[in-house]
């Protein structure tokens, strides 16, 4: 290749390269848009972690269906209606949309974070039985151990109980789905399906159970 080529080839190379970074640019921009709500100033329930890359990854392929994009679209801020957001979730249980799922757990909307982890326990139950007829077993167990470590982030980055009557009610109900979630991932039974308050003794023993989940992800 002569040089005036090569170049035309590297000028080339780069503006795919910006090209690439420009449309994540707008991908983040357009989930934060879904997931955030910056007008939220009241402080009732804990900020929402940033949502991980590798989430972000698998979040862009499930979106490139447009029905899938509508639907997801539909939890933004300045869209959103409850019976909406229902028939969205009702839309990603369906079609198993592990990672949507997963995403809207760190949405504005404390009820959406609840529901969105109900949904996601029960296609994980579905993919449970898939996984026993070998029907793309190492993709769902791929899959399973990124949102299992996803959901051990969320943990983290959430305090296990908050105050408030109905606030700490619907954060327990979400932290207590999580963990249910993470009990079928890793085929662990430390909850025995019970919700948080009603298993937890003391941070030490939050914290091991923690490492049993993520010590049986990380194998």
């Amino acid at each position: 290749m002569s040089l005036p080529n090569i170049i035309l080839f590297l000028i080339l190379l780069s503006f795919k390269g910006e090209s690439a970074c420009n449309d994540y640019s707008q991908l983040e921009k357009y989930i934060n848009q879904v997931l955030t709500n910056k007008d939220d100033k009241s402080g009732e329930y804990p900020k929402p972690p940033k949502l991980p890359s590798y989430i972000e990854i698998k979040l862009e392929e499930e979106l490139e269906n447009d029905s899938a994009k509508f639907y997801f679209t539909q939890f933004r801020k300045d869209l959103f209606l409850s019976n909406a957001c229902h028939i969205g979730l009702k839309y990603f249980e369906k079609k198993q949309d592990v990672f949507t799922l997963a995403s809207l757990s760190i949405h504005w909307n404390p009820n959406v974070r609840v529901y969105s982890q109900k949904a996601l326990n029960k296609v994980l139950k579905v993919r449970e039985l898939l996984c026993l007829t070998k029907v793309g077993y190492e993709e769902i167990n791929s899959d399973n151990k990124l949102i299992g470590l996803y959901l051990i982030y969320i943990l983290n980055s959430n305090p296990i109980f908050i105050s408030g009557s109905e606030n700490s009610t619907i954060h327990g109900f979400f932290v207590s789905n999580i963990t249910w979630n993470l009990d079928l991932i890793t085929k662990e039974n430390i909850t025995d399906h019970k919700l948080i308050y009603e298993w937890y003794k003391n941070n030490l023993q939050y914290e091991n159970a923690k490492s049993v989940w993520k010590n049986k992800l990380i194998l």
